[in-house]
This record gives structure tokens, sequence and C-alpha cells, in this order.
């Protein structure tokens, strides 16, 4: 067997010992879920766009996530939850570029079945709040562009707006407050919403915004705003750039990440 595929089962005494742990704390649960996400989505990017040597990254990721999932739940044999062992390949000066690729497609894989096994969990929870996004959704849709006189000239305009009407609304929200670091980076979400776990971000889109540049942006942002909220909404105001709603949105076809465009 290809050492890249050697993932084995936590020895038994091990296992036994998570299997004695208590009740799950949600609250960790939903930390755990939204750091597999965000290396999910990682771990796909990386595969598409040649970053195969980052393999031990996403690899640790998959097996620290597994570990901590296993604290709360225990094994569980609908799913039972592997660690993958890299053995001599853990740099990748001492591994085949092929093999990067293989112990990558590993870990992409074991994270996207993690992701699920989680949503599972938090399923009950997660409809409630994708409920509630739905109605922040149709307020925004129902409120924003009527709620200017004139055309916004920029991006803090139109989130100076669209705070007054979440406000109106009796939406609790943050502004400017929250820091993601992420390695080197920190991420700013313009918006976050606690109770619907949601990180919230406004683009303005006229005729100085290159779009690819603003697409290349949001997906950079999910990443980063996915490593601590479940949920993010990017909200749209499109000064007539946009020639294809449908195809843009479809561009983000991934788990808990919506886009609302709204038309000047």
């Amino acid at each position: 067997m290809n050492r890249a595929f050697a993932i084995c089962n936590f020895c038994g005494e091990f296992l036994e010992e998570f299997q004695k742990l208590s009740t799950p704390d949600l609250s960790q649960v939903k930390l755990i879920y939204n750091a597999a996400v965000a290396a999910s989505l990682g771990a796909k990017r990386a595969l598409e766009t040649g970053g195969e040597v980052s393999y031990p990254v996403y690899v640790h990721e998959y097996n620290r996530l597994a570990v901590q999932t296993l604290h709360q739940f225990g094994q569980q044999p609908s799913m039972p939850l592997h660690v993958i062992t890299l053995r001599k390949a853990v740099n990748p000066h001492d591994a085949l570029p092929i093999e990067w690729r293989l112990f990558l497609e590993t870990a992409s894989l074991e994270l996207n079945k993690l992701v699920v096994y989680l949503e599972s969990r938090l399923e009950p929870q997660q409809r409630l709040i994708n409920q509630s996004i739905e109605e922040l959704k149709i307020h925004i849709n129902n409120n924003l562009r009527a709620s200017f006189h004139t055309d916004p000239q920029n991006e803090t305009e139109v989130q100076d707006e669209l705070e007054t009407i979440l406000r109106a609304g009796g939406f609790d929200l943050v502004r400017h407050k929250v820091s993601i670091p992420v390695g080197a980076k920190v991420y700013k979400p313009d918006f976050t919403l606690k109770s619907m776990d949601l990180a919230l971000e406004v683009k303005f889109c006229n005729e100085s915004r290159n779009i690819s540049e603003m697409i290349d942006e949001m997906n950079a942002d999910i990443i980063g705003y996915q490593s601590d909220f479940a949920n993010t909404l990017f909200v749209v105001y499109d000064m007539g750039i946009i020639r294809d709603v449908n195809e843009f949105i479809a561009g983000f076809e991934i788990p808990h990440v919506q886009v609302l465009i709204v038309k000047k």
C-alpha cells in the first residue's frame, strides 16, 4: 500500500479514553467545525493551484481536529475517525512530488468527511440559524436600495446605510470590531452577528472596480472568516456592472457561504 494512504485507527486504549468523555460542548464543536471548513477549503485550493507541497499543514490540521472531535463525541461506528500517518514523509524533502499530492488528496478527503460529520451533529441548531440568515437577507434586499436617495459613491456609504437598516430591523450586530488572525494575515469582517455565527462583508461594485479582483478578495475572505464563523454572507451592491447575477453567485457554491446582490 502506498504510504500516502497509510491511515490507521487510534489504538484501543486511546479510543476507550475518548468514549468515556462527557456530553459534547456545542460551543467547542462549532469552533472545531469552523476550523474544519476553513482547512477543507484551503486543501481544495491547494490542490487546484499546485500547492501540493503544503500537505503537512493540512494533514496536521486534520489530525488535530479529528482528535478534538473524538474528545467531544468518542468514536462513532457510523463515522469512524482516523489519523493520517506521514511516517518518514513529515518533511516534503523526504517524499516524492507524486506523494505530496496523494497526501494532500487524503487530507482533503478526510477533512470533507469531518465537515459532513460535524454538520450532522450541529444540524438542528444550524437549521434555525439558516432561517435567521434568510430573514436577514430578505430584510436587506427589501430595504437597502430603497434607503438611498442618491447613488452611493463608495463601500463605506453602503456599510453605513446597511448598519442603519439592520439596527432599525432589530438585528444585533458588531461593526469592524472583530479581528481574525490566520497565519500572518488578520481578517476583519465589516459586520458580525454572533447569534447567527455570521461574518457579513459588503462589496461595492462600480465602474472603477475590477470584478475579478473583487472575486479574489471574496475567496480570500471566506478562508479567513470561516476559521471563526460558521457562516459568511457577502452583500454586493452593484451599480450595474455584474451582467449575469446567477453566474456570479454560482461561483461561490461553498457550504455556508451566501452571496446577496443588491442592484442599483
